[in-house]
């Protein structure tokens, strides 16, 4: 009983953090696209050169692959919870289900 309830604790306190993790990089994300905006309006100025402005864009795309990488983490983290709780569900009765549905 004790590690089950470990295991949900586990559950819900990793789910928290990611989902903090998450805001903290969809911020990152929302600042480095508009350093990126930026850079290619003093690029289109003449104020900077073309390096600067690929500099700016792979920012984004390394912040952006961490949100989507965290992203997933958190529906890892969210199934963990749920058989953590007991899950109760399989994919036989899955199937089951829908076929007992049909027409």
């Amino acid at each position: 009983m004790l590690v089950a309830l470990q295991d949900v604790e586990n559950a819900l306190v990793a789910l928290a953090r990611n989902r903090e993790r998450v805001e903290a990089l969809e911020n990152a994300v929302e600042s480095v696209r508009n350093a990126a905006q930026l850079a290619r309006q003093r690029y289109s100025a003449g104020l900077i050169d073309f390096q600067s402005v690929l500099d700016s864009e792979r920012s984004v795309l390394v912040l952006e692959e961490s949100l989507a990488s965290s992203r997933s983490n958190g529906v890892l983290t969210l199934i963990r919870l749920y058989k953590a709780l007991g899950g109760g569900w399989s994919p036989q009765a899955a199937v089951r289900s829908v076929n007992k549905d049909a027409p």
